[in-house]
């Protein structure tokens, strides 16, 4: 990964986050690791748990944020959720869904598109 598409994706992560707490969700963590994957944003919405994938691309980019959310990264994700749930301190597990949050954002970590999906793996 080049430089500039892991500071495109750090100012990504950083925009979703906030975007996700103006609309009331709780921030848990960010850039969790654990089982062999990695979640970009751990979050709670009232009762329920949800894991975040955000995917950055440049605007008009050949492959849009929501298109390069692959099988491979979903499983690598699921994995990382799981570890979270095992490790997590709450008795009973919580019921639990993973978004995904696409940004196009430009070389100067301009924003120019957010869209939040909801319950992208299955």
């Amino acid at each position: 990964m080049t430089r500039a598409a892991q500071t495109r994706g750090a100012a990504a992560e950083a925009y979703a986050a906030r975007y996700l707490e103006r609309a009331g969700y709780t921030v848990l963590a960010r850039n969790y690791r654990g089982g062999g994957g990695e979640i970009d944003v751990v979050a709670r919405d009232g009762p329920e748990l949800v894991f975040v994938e955000v995917r950055a691309r440049r605007p008009a980019a050949l492959v849009s944020p929501e298109e390069s959310l692959t099988a491979r990264k979903q499983a690598r994700i699921l994995r990382a959720a799981t570890h979270y749930l095992l490790h997590c301190d709450t008795p009973v597990e919580p019921p639990w869904r993973v978004d995904l949050i696409a940004v196009e954002i430009d070389a100067r970590g301009t924003p120019h598109r957010l869209e939040h999906l909801r319950s992208v793996v299955p």
